[in-house]
């Protein structure tokens, strides 16, 4: 059986018990960092597109989880801030990694004929890490072109985004957990009895209304401009500190929940996202309540 398939096959509710859950954390962060080691093939340097003037919290924690994943594997790795114009020639060659997490296909036309560039130009091999797929208003004739003429591996976080690249290029996605259950190891908080809300303010809310659905409960902002990947751990623990509770339609909440073994409700966004990556790794936690909202 395929490592991912089997250890989605133990994920029950036994394997989220409060003494088994830290083990199966590590398993999932494993697991990807397994896939990765997989595909770099020997190799010892890379360039890594991140996010480095994002103000998301939640993807300054992958970043920071992949970073965490190359040191371990004794990798050197260049990042360059997705806003990167052109890659340095000096750095074309070297196997290109994009951070995982958003979507692939929709985050902005921008955003997506520059990876089509960048993939076309860089004549080595391409991997997309962690993610979710999506395609709204962006062709997806442009991805399947790109994919065609270039070496490209993607790694989908979630059972329906697997399906919908594979139908797009059969058998250029594999299912793996999210990066940043790589970060569970150093991921740490001061527990407490307060009940908070992290919600959405942007295009992907779901219409899940998480104050008026919860009214009276701390609302607590996750989105913070000037984080550093270095020191995100710390800014989730200081967002985190003393809560006992929450809710929440962001997934990297939800991810980070369940490394501290917070309780917690997990509402629908405004495409399959959310309900997709909890059917896949967290239908079996009974810490985490699903909430079917107005959303995907």
């Amino acid at each position: 059986m395929d490592p991912t398939a089997e250890l989605l096959a133990s994920l029950t509710a036994a394997s989220w018990a409060p003494d088994t859950r830290m083990a199966t954390l590590r398993r999932l962060g494993d697991r990807t960092r397994d896939e990765v080691e997989r595909w770099l093939d020997g190799a010892k340097k890379v360039v890594h597109i991140g996010y480095a003037s994002h103000a998301n919290t939640g993807d300054h924690l992958i970043l920071r989880a992949e970073q965490m994943m190359f040191d371990d594997l004794g990798v050197e790795y260049v990042p360059l801030p997705m806003d990167t114009f052109r890659i340095p020639e000096e750095l074309r060659g070297f196997p290109l990694l994009f951070k995982g997490g958003g979507y692939l296909g929709d985050p902005g036309a921008w955003h997506y004929k520059k990876m089509s560039r960048w993939i076309l130009r860089q004549k080595a091999p391409v991997l997309l890490m962690p993610s979710s797929a999506y395609f709204k208003t962006v062709d997806p004739a442009l991805w399947q072109r790109t994919c065609r003429w270039a070496d490209v591996t993607v790694f989908s976080r979630d059972t329906i985004s697997l399906g919908i690249v594979n139908d797009l290029v059969p058998d250029l996605a594999r299912l793996v957990p999210d990066s940043a259950f790589y970060a569970a190891r150093a991921l740490s908080h001061r527990p407490g009895g307060t009940a908070v809300l992290l919600p959405r303010s942007d295009r992907e809310t779901g219409g899940a209304g998480l104050p008026d659905r919860y009214p009276q409960v701390e609302i607590r902002e996750w989105l913070e401009k000037g984080v550093d990947p270095d020191n995100v751990l710390d800014v989730i623990a200081q967002k985190l500190d003393g809560v006992g509770w929450l809710g929440t339609d962001r997934l990297h909440v939800h991810v980070a929940a369940k490394i501290l073994g917070i309780p917690h409700d997990f509402l629908g966004n405004s495409y399959h996202k959310n309900r997709a990556f909890h059917g896949t790794w967290s239908v079996h936690d009974p810490l985490v309540q699903w909430v079917t909202t107005g959303g995907a």
